[in-house]
């Protein structure tokens, strides 16, 4: 065979062979992007469904990939996404239940990163809750029972509230319902009617308090017309020290003052004593002295 009619074979053959090779590729890349969603802005889910490159756009792998999509495959470690009711609403970051919102009454189905709806939310009082896509609650009325968040004590809008208290090194306890006031709201405790904080009546030392706040549900959602109040108590074990209000200016050029309960002893680290007479006890039944601390 001339040298010429040889070559001509060999270079078909050699572009025949390229040809299928790239057949071959482009099938099997056809099988795998059967298999794996597309990323944003019609990138190959390969980007991200691998899970090992890109993090780009691609759709759910089990790395950087599933930052941005549904439907992926492997672990789902990335963000998830919201469709919600209006539609244009932005729903909670990355399809999990929390956050803000502007809409009252919104509604939103949260899905993970594989496209798998996990629950639902609805805007109410300017958060999201998980209200399995029911309504908000509407305010309460005079009468209406309400339950105690945290237990499954019941209340009665306008006649009793929610109180639960707890010592300062406790958790707190469960709910009891009290009575109210025939005011019906906060001001039974101070001078505004929506909330406020206050020094229980039967407190021991300045550190005792109490806040007073509109009922929430058990999602936390807050319901008008119902009242909580929630008070914290010093734990008076010698030894222990606070912040002194009543004393505050009594150490404005060392620093803060604090008082400790217990007789007096060694100071804490880096306090120096005050004089008892510098402002009224911190506490009414439980021993305690002032003290000069650095800022």
């Amino acid at each position: 065979m001339p040298v010429s009619s040889h070559r001509a074979r060999w270079l078909a053959t050699f572009v025949l062979a390229i040809a299928a090779a790239a057949c071959r590729k482009g099938s099997l890349m056809a099988d795998a992007g059967a298999t794996l969603p597309m990323g944003r802005a019609g990138q190959s889910g390969l980007d991200g469904g691998v899970g090992h490159a890109g993090g780009r756009s691609g759709a759910g792998g089990n790395d950087d990939g599933g930052a941005t999509g549904l439907g992926g495959i492997g672990q789902c470690t990335g963000g998830g996404a919201a469709v919600c009711t209006p539609a244009g609403v932005a729903g909670p970051t990355g399809g999990v239940v929390g956050g803000f919102c502007t809409m009252e009454g919104a509604t939103c189905a949260l899905f993970d990163c594989h496209g798998v709806l996990t629950g639902n939310v609805t805007c109410c009082k300017g958060e999201w809750h998980a209200l399995a896509g029911t309504a908000c609650p509407g305010p309460l009325k005079p009468g209406d029972p309400f339950v105690c968040i945290g237990g499954s004590t019941s209340c009665i809008a306008g006649q009793s509230y929610c109180y639960s208290f707890n010592n300062s090194s406790t958790p707190r306890g469960a709910p009891s319902c009290q009575p109210l006031c025939p005011a019906g709201d906060c001001s039974c405790f101070c001078d505004n009617p929506d909330g406020c904080d206050f020094a229980p009546a039967d407190g021991d030392c300045e550190a005792d308090w109490c806040s007073c706040s509109a009922a929430v549900d058990s999602s936390g959602v807050v319901l008008p017309g119902g009242v909580a109040v929630g008070c914290t108590y010093a734990d008076t074990t010698p030894g222990n020290c606070y912040v002194a209000v009543a004393a505050e200016r009594a150490c404005s050029d060392i620093g803060y003052t604090v008082y400790c309960t217990g007789p007096r002893a060694t100071p804490p680290s880096g306090c120096t004593p005050l004089s008892d007479d510098v402002a009224a006890p911190a506490c009414r039944a439980t021993e305690s002295h002032y003290y000069c601390c650095p800022a």
